[in-house]
């Protein structure tokens, strides 16, 4: 994650997916807000699920660099499923 004031990330669960489907027919999991450059998400309870969809809702102010202008941006690089 690019570091700046905040990130807020929410997880859904879902069996099937359309792009025509509403988010309430998706399962909110788990959500968390980071200021650094990492963020951990863990759920209240264990989730069997086909889809996970990580909805990016808020993102800091990043300046330019070697990929991008400056501009309020985020990008994922690794992300990890453990249970």
């Amino acid at each position: 994650l690019y570091p700046g004031d905040h990130t807020t990330v929410t997880l859904y669960a879902a069996d099937s997916l359309t792009s025509s489907a509403p988010l309430s027919g998706m399962k909110k999991i788990a959500n968390n807000t980071t200021s650094g450059s990492k963020v951990t998400i863990k759920t209240k309870e264990p989730v069997k699920a086909r889809y996970v969809v990580m909805w990016i809702t808020a993102m800091p102010y990043a300046a330019k660099d070697g990929y991008s202008g400056a501009g309020y941006k985020q990008a994922i690089t690794d992300v990890t499923f453990m249970g």
